[in-house]
């Protein structure tokens, strides 16, 4: 995951009245803000087939577990040395924030006899039990041990390049 908006500054207490952030040489630090993280699933799924004439196409639904893990990234100035936000520093800023979720995918799926068109296409949710993971917050001098709820809603589409195997298992070729 990456990301330019992010929602709360963590850094709002390092600022100054005009909002920036003082480096060791007293002039202002180019900080800024980013979101990050990943999510890994396994999932398995059923297809219904709608149609008889195509029994590789109808309607798909998946379930599946993962992780989904995210936290706020602080870039660097390149220019400017900010010790309040060395690299040890910053884990009581970043609010790292993992744990376990559940996906779910409705849509639907087709390939075409020929084997040159097929895809997939359909809404996805995935819901993400997590918490955060650093010990203390910097910014509101507090530890936060809130479970939290992180919802993602999207559009899923797939291109599908599929691999059939030969079909007749008595026919041997050399």
């Amino acid at each position: 995951m990456f990301g330019e908006l992010v929602k709360q500054d963590v850094l709002q207490g390092l600022r100054t009245e005009e909002g920036f952030i003082v480096s060791t040489d007293r002039n202002p630090a180019d900080i800024q803000l980013r979101q990050r993280g990943f999510y890994a699933s396994g999932f398995v799924g059923k297809l219904f087939t709608l149609s008889d004439a195509e029994p590789r196409s109808g309607l798909l639904v998946n379930l599946g577990v993962g992780l989904l893990q995210h936290k706020i990234r602080i870039q660097d100035d390149p220019q400017r040395v900010v010790p309040q936000l060395s690299s040890e520093y910053k884990k009581g800023y970043d609010r790292l924030t993992n744990g376990l979720t559940i996906h779910q995918f409705i849509g639907y799926q087709y390939l075409s006899q020929n084997q040159r068109i097929n895809f997939s296409i359909g809404v996805e949710a995935i819901e993400g039990f997590t918490q955060n993971r650093r010990d203390w917050n910097f910014d509101t001098r507090s530890r936060e041990t809130d479970n939290r709820l992180d919802m993602l809603l999207g559009i899923q589409a797939n291109w599908i390049i599929p691999i059939y195997f030969n079909r007749q298992a008595e026919e041997i070729i050399y």
